[in-house]
């Protein structure tokens, strides 16, 4: 029988980003069938597999014991140039106690719970209640499966949802969230002779998972990239052609590129003004992102009166460009309120997580968070109001609810008490700034009673993704613990 991380290492070998779990789904339908369960494979992938209780729990409160399927896909120069999510195994390293990907996401957040979940299916040793083990896809990238999936096909009312990053924290309630999709349909011009395109780009940045290191307060490039444009524009009225940063909402940008251009006679004062304006960022974030680097590079040469306009010799005429830097530079980011309730929690936040350019449209791409639902539509009909006196598109998707906090919780009890004997010590018991799909399955199965637990996993959503590998062994043990004192 393979160990907890053997399994956590075969899933690292099946590619599983969001969107592309058909794979790993496939595999697990296939491993819990060969153990002889049942499993049923939805239309979304959702994994529904069914363990029998053992002797003397069958009577016992049936158990969910869930996680998702997909992972966040983010690499950086470190990774082989040719990788690809979509077909290669992470290249997996262990280094001390730890466990990571070569310049990738590792996808801890969430395939610790599916190896979990595995090692509890093929071990007939243990001592456990009726389990219902739930894999759900497309977490990552709005919660596709889990709002898919049939409540009729889920054995239970009590919920261990693995997907929490810190070792002794019990998550007993998350925000909900909204997506915000902004559209601005630019009229782009051909680059006049004795002006050239150069690439300005801004780096080095943390990054971070958008909920749980929002109050971090760490740097996003798509919005010093709006700062350090109108600076550049007040002052040498630049041209624009693109800017794209990001990839997943659902992270704090790292890096933003844009092009821009300006005549070549400007170019050597653009370039010493441009000096000041990093010298200026790095004091200011000196703290959160230390290497915070600012780059301008020719991006072609200078276009002459005899070649042809194409799109890539192309910027956006005046207006569009100051529309796109304004929206940008109004649009709020980062911590907008913070609990009365609970210290130190973030209520309500706001992420530029995307921005992208194709031929003359760019888009922009929020992610909205908030643990009290009245806070999420209010900024939410902020961000429409800009919208509409901007004459910006505006859509929305989704939408999922907040998971709020349960005073008279049986597993939460159970589970503190169970944490004390393993451990010698309390466990924290907190509420989190960030999305879990309890708030979705709190909706769908009436009388939900619900807690939510992990090992210690840092730096998720980047390429710094890392587990502690003594961590994910005494968590897999203490899960098991719990299942046997919830007879």
């Amino acid at each position: 029988m393979n160990t907890a991380l053997d399994n956590f290492k075969k899933i690292c070998s099946i590619p599983h980003g969001s969107g592309n779990e058909k794979a790993l789904s496939d595999f697990l339908l296939g491993f819990a069938k060969d153990l002889g369960l049942k499993a049923i494979q939805d239309n979304a992938l959702n994994l529904y597999i069914y363990k029998s209780a053992s002797p003397g729990y069958e009577n016992s409160t049936p158990i969910i014991l869930q996680g998702h399927l997909d992972m966040v896909c983010e690499k950086d120069s470190s990774a082989p140039p040719d990788f690809d999510f979509e077909k290669d195994p992470l290249n997996i390293q262990i280094q001390d106690d730890f466990i990571f990907s070569q310049g990738t996401t590792l996808g801890a957040d969430d395939a610790f719970a599916l190896a979990y979940q595995m090692s509890i299916l093929e071990d007939s040793s243990l001592k456990h209640p009726p389990l219902c083990m739930l894999m759900t896809s497309e977490e990552e990238t709005g919660m596709a499966g889990v709002v898919a999936l049939d409540p009729n096909l889920i054995k239970g009312h009590t919920l261990i949802n693995l997907d929490t990053d810190l070792e002794g924290e019990f998550l007993t309630s998350c925000a909900g969230g909204i997506r915000i999709n902004l559209t601005i349909n630019g009229v782009k011009i051909s680059i006049p002779p004795g002006e050239a395109l150069y690439d300005l780009k801004i780096s080095g940045l943390k990054s971070g998972h958008s909920g749980a290191e929002i109050h971090k307060e760490r740097a996003n490039a798509n919005v010093l990239m709006a700062r350090v444009l109108d600076l550049l524009n007040e002052k040498f009225n630049i041209g624009l052609s693109s800017i794209n940063g990001g990839q997943k909402d659902n992270v704090i940008t790292k890096e933003c590129l844009a092009t821009i251009t300006i005549s070549t006679d400007k170019y050597s004062a653009l370039s010493e003004y441009l000096k000041e304006i990093e010298k200026m960022l790095q004091l200011e974030y000196s703290v959160q992102d230390p290497d915070l680097t600012i780059t301008l590079e020719p991006a072609s040469k200078e276009i002459s009166a005899e070649e042809n306009a194409t799109e890539d010799h192309e910027k956006f005429m005046i207006d569009s460009k100051l529309k796109i830097i304004n929206l940008l530079r109004i649009l709020p980011n980062g911590v907008v309120a913070k609990s009365r309730h609970i210290e130190n929690l973030v209520e309500t936040s706001l992420n530029i997580g995307v921005v992208s350019t194709a031929k003359n449209v760019v888009s922009v791409t929020l992610l909205i968070r908030s643990s009290l639902e009245s806070k999420k539509i209010d900024l939410k009909r902020k961000i429409k109001s800009i919208a509409k006196i901007m004459d910006i598109q505006y859509s929305e998707n989704s939408d999922y609810p907040a998971w709020q906090f349960n005073e008279h919780s049986k597993i939460r009890a159970v589970a503190k008490d169970t944490y004390q004997k393993f451990y010698n010590k309390e466990p924290v018991i907190k509420a989190i700034h960030a999305g879990l799909e309890c708030g979705i399955l709190s909706e769908k199965i009436d009388n939900l009673d619900a807690i939510s637990l992990g090992p210690d996993v840092y730096d998720i959503h980047t390429s710094k993704e890392r587990m502690n590998i003594s961590s994910f062994n005494r968590v897999y043990t203490f899960l098991i613990k719990l299942l046997e004192d919830m007879r």
